[in-house]
C-alpha cells in the first residue's frame, strides 16, 4: 500500500519543498495549509503531476481542535499515516527591548505546541504503521544568535521535545528526529538575507546558502527506513555553519 506523509505548513517555502520530495519518492501527500489556500491548490497540483494523489488539509496546527481535524482529513483521505512533517512556523526576531510578551508568545505557540498538538493528534495513526515524524527546527535553537531569543527559545524547545518525545514513543514504534537548517532563502527568511549576506556566506564553510531542497532531502532520508535505527537526533543542515 502506497504511504502517506503529512506535511504542516505545507503551501510555501520549507514545506512546498519536502512535500514535492516526497511525492518524488512516491507517497501520497496531506497537504496542510492555514490560510494560503491558493498556494496550497497549486502544490496539490504540482504533486499529483508527479503521480501521487493530495488531499488538502485545512487546519491552524497550533489549535487543538484544527489538529485532530487535520489528521482526520489526511485518515480519511488515505486510510494510514507514515509520516508527520511538523513544518509550520513563524519567525519572530528582534531586540528584547523592542518585543512584546504577546510576540514572544506567539513563537512559543505557533512553532511549539503545533508539534506537541500535531504529534498528540496523529500518534495512534503512526503506531499502526510503524511511522516517523521529523520536526523542522533551526540551527537558532542550537547556537541561539541575538535578536532572535523568541525563534531561538521555541526551535530550543523543539529541540528538547524532539528527545522527550524520541524516548517515550521508541517503544511503540515510532521514530522522532529533527532538523535544524541553516539559512535557507524562503518567503520567511527573505528579510534577514538581504542584510548582508555577502557577510553571512563568508562564515558558511561550503560557500553557499542552503536551499529547500536540501532541507527537503535531509527530512525525507530521516523518514526513510533506511534511517531505522536513528531517532532523537537533531541534523544540523547548515554547509558547515555552526556558530551565531
Amino acid at each position: 500500500m502506497t504511504k502517506t506523509a503529512l506535511i504542516t505548513g505545507a503551501s510555501r517555502g520549507l514545506g512546498r519543498a519536502i512535500a514535492k520530495e516526497f511525492a518524488a519518492k512516491g507517497y501520497n501527500i496531506a497537504i496542510n495549509y492555514r490560510r494560503s489556500e491558493a498556494e496550497a491548490q497549486s502544490l496539490k497540483e504540482t504533486v499529483e503531476a508527479q503521480g501521487v494523489n493530495a488531499v488538502l488539509a485545512q487546519g491552524d496546527v497550533a489549535d487543538e481542535a484544527d489538529a485532530k481535524r487535520v489528521i482526520k482529513t489526511t485518515l480519511e483521505a488515505f486510510g494510514r499515516l507514515d509520516v508527520l512533517v511538523n513544518n509550520a512556523g513563524v519567525l519572530v526576531s528582534g531586540r528584547i527591548d523592542d518585543l512584546s510578551f504577546s510576540e514572544y508568545q506567539l513563537a512559543m505557540h505557533v512553532n511549539v505546541a503545533s508539534v506537541w498538538l500535531m504529534v498528540k493528534a496523529a500518534i495512534d495513526a503512526l503506531e499502526k504503521t510503524g511511522g516517523a515524524i521529523v520536526n523542522i527546527s533551526s540551527g537558532s535553537g542550537i547556537v541561539g544568535p541575538p535578536n532572535q531569543s523568541p525563534y531561538a527559545t521555541s526551535k530550543a524547545a523543539v529541540n528538547g521535545l524532539t528527545k522527550a518525545l524520541a524516548k517515550e514513543l521508541a517503544p511503540r514504534g515510532v521514530r522522532v528526529n529533527a532538523v535544524a537548517p541553516g539559512m535557507i532563502p524562503t518567503d520567511m527568511t527573505q528579510s534577514r538575507i538581504d542584510e548582508g549576506i555577502e557577510d553571512y556566506i563568508k562564515t558558511v564553510p561550503l560557500g553557499r546558502l542552503g536551499s529547500p531542497e536540501d532541507i527537503a532531502k535531509a527530512t525525507a532520508f530521516l523518514a526513510d527506513s533506511d534511517a531505522g535505527f536513528i531517532t532523537g537526533q537533531i541534523l544540523p543542515v547548515n554547509g558547515g555553519r555552526h556558530g551565531a
